[in-house]
């Protein structure tokens, strides 16, 4: 936000008159009467308190303090969406979006000098030091922090936010370029609000609203910059109150009169609050705990450890539970499109009657079910990038699916009845698997389905394509170990229904038909190790080895068998006898 912007919104505000003389930390923004909003947008009305700073005005001052009465707390930015009750503001509990692994991505993008950047390193520096957190240049992460120097003063978001626009930290040129002032700034990144905001903090000050400007004596503008916050916001981790903490203001922040602090010490301590240099040990002890927190929380996977903001749409990354069940779901009582991101949540059960998408992304999930209740509500069911080895038969109750997409698992069979109740299914992914066999009873129609990905995958022939697909409009069947006998039938259905087939496989081995690699020797899965050991069966394997010229099979312990194939006279067709091992997956 430019300086101009800020004198429109400001000549607004006067015209409608909405504010004061002074400000309070209830900014209306756009200029609109009665918006409850505050400090959501920078002001430069803060860049030349720090102008004025940097020339040597109010010397007592933190440079994050010259923020009173515009930002939240002096030096917070708000996201737009913090619900704000006049004299109470409700904070909504960002910090407990962490950075996983305490790694932090970065971008500078102000027009740093040389020296500011090594101040800024120097402040990074002390947390590699004392530390797990690491500041670390960013390079393709999704999610990371950017640092500017508008001219706007002092200010950060807390928390690492799921939209970058809110991953933001200012430091105005040169006032807010001190080691001290930058570790304040991160600490409020990585999810930490000021000291003197404790629940606790009664036992250790004083606050002498006399000694405010008399503009600023309002209880809505000491719940705002002075006001103690819950235990969620700023949990005390069993350490003490430290008046030397990097997030402790001055005694003089907001003060009118060097003659009179507003905040004063109640045990002893000897001179100014807060530290210009950088961390304390309180704060390294505060950081350095947040692990063992969430370690526990992983463990224990609480529900009440986690506030949801009450939103339509909700993305969640970077969550470690065991499992996502139904008590997830419930709390999320207006969501009705959820994407649960990276992270690792191994098991997840399926319990919404208003969600409408739910997606599940490189979470690690290797177990989907849902509960045993008839949903017709969710229309879009994505589960990628995960660990997905079989669809559970529970998926019938997800009757009203739209699009179900499970690409990119680790499945090796499917089953399409498991889609017959989905009487509405137009899209169906199963691409980048190992599926080796799809089976469908004859009669299956999946009526309205109109895309279907099988590509890259084992299949070597689809049965049931397309014949359960009356609605087909698009197909992908490429990368796959298509028999060629199955592909030259597969290519005049595709014709004859007008289905627009994409992709074209390249580098085949054997053959290409239709854009699709296929080959001669068609090889089919029949799991079982006893199946060797039947009479016909195994005699027939033994005999087809011999003519081949190849030692017999000892059938008295784990089978290893080669492919094998027996040329027919006219050296075109090749019959296959076995292969698999192990798992014990019999080829014939």
């Amino acid at each position: 936000m430019n300086c101009l912007n800020s004198l429109l919104v400001a000549l607004s505000a006067v015209i409608v008159g909405s504010w004061a003389r002074h400000y309070d930390f209830r900014v209306p923004i756009n200029g609109t009467r009665g918006a409850p909003h505050f400090a959501t947008q920078p002001s430069c009305e803060v860049g030349k308190r720090h102008r004025n700073y940097s020339r040597g005005l109010k010397p007592r001052c933190h440079p994050f303090e010259m923020g009173i009465g515009i930002y939240y707390q002096m030096d917070i930015m708000l996201k737009p969406d913090v619900v704000v009750v006049p004299e109470e503001p409700e904070i909504i509990e960002y910090n407990k979006y962490r950075w996983p692994g305490g790694r932090v991505p970065y971008v500078i993008k102000g027009n740093f000098s040389a020296a500011h950047k090594t101040i800024i390193a120097l402040a990074m520096a002390q947390y590699a030091k004392s530390t797990c957190v690491r500041f670390v240049p960013r390079t393709n992460e999704v999610t990371f922090v950017t640092i500017d120097n508008t001219p706007t003063g002092c200010w950060s978001y807390v928390g690492r936010s799921l939209n970058n626009k809110f991953n933001f930290v200012n430091l105005q040129v040169p006032g807010c370029v001190s080691t001290g002032t930058v570790a304040h700034e991160l600490m409020h990144i990585l999810g930490f609000y000021h000291e003197f905001t404790r629940m606790d903090r009664d036992n250790f000050i004083t606050i002498d609203m006399g000694a405010l400007d008399p503009a600023y004596q309002t209880a809505s503008f000491f719940n705002g910059n002075y006001g103690k916050l819950t235990s969620n916001l700023t949990p005390l981790y069993g350490i003490p109150y430290s008046y030397g903490s990097v997030m402790h203001y001055s005694k003089w922040a907001g003060s009118t009169s060097r003659s009179r602090p507003v905040m004063n010490n109640i045990k002893p301590w000897t001179g100014d609050f807060g530290n210009k240099i950088g961390l304390a040990a309180s704060d390294v002890q505060a950081i350095n705990i947040i692990p063992r927190t969430d370690q526990a929380i992983r463990q224990a996977g609480l529900l009440e450890n986690y506030l949801f903001p009450n939103s339509v749409e909700l993305i969640l990354e970077s969550f470690y539970l065991d499992h996502w069940g139904v008590q997830l779901f419930t709390e999320l009582n207006r969501t009705r499109y959820l994407s649960l991101l990276y992270g690792s949540i191994p098991a997840v059960t399926f319990e919404s009657p208003i969600l409408e998408t739910f997606s599940v992304v490189q979470t690690n999930t290797s177990s989907f079910e849902v509960s045993p209740v008839r949903n017709s509500v969710l229309k879009t069911l994505q589960i990628t990038r995960n660990k997905l080895a079989t669809i559970s038969p529970s998926i019938r109750q997800l009757s009203g699916l739209t699009t179900l997409d499970l690409s990119q698992n680790e499945l090796e069979y499917v089953d399409l009845d498991l889609f017959a109740g989905m009487k509405s299914l137009k899209n169906l992914d199963l691409s980048v698997n190992q599926i080796s066999s799809v089976d469908a009873s004859p009669a299956l129609q999946l009526g309205r389905l109109r895309n279907l990905w099988v590509s890259y995958n084992r299949l070597q022939r689809f049965e049931s394509f397309p014949e359960a697909f009356p609605a087909l409009d698009t197909v992908r069947l490429i990368g796959n170990r298509w028999s060629c006998g199955w592909v030259d039938g597969a290519r005049r259905d595709i014709m004859d229904r007008r289905i627009t087939a994409f992709g074209v496989d390249y580098g085949c081995s054997e053959s290409r038909q239709g854009g699709l690699c296929c080959y001669n020797t068609e090889v089919t899965t029949t799991e079982g190790g006893e199946l060797l050991r039947e009479g016909p069966l195994l005699e027939e394997i033994q005999k087809l080895t011999s003519e081949l010229g190849v030692k017999p099979l000892d059938t008295s312990g784990d089978q290893s068998l080669e492919l094998l194939t027996r040329s027919s006279g006219n050296g075109q067709e090749k019959i296959l006898v076995g292969v698999k091992h192990h798992q014990v997956k019999v080829f014939f």
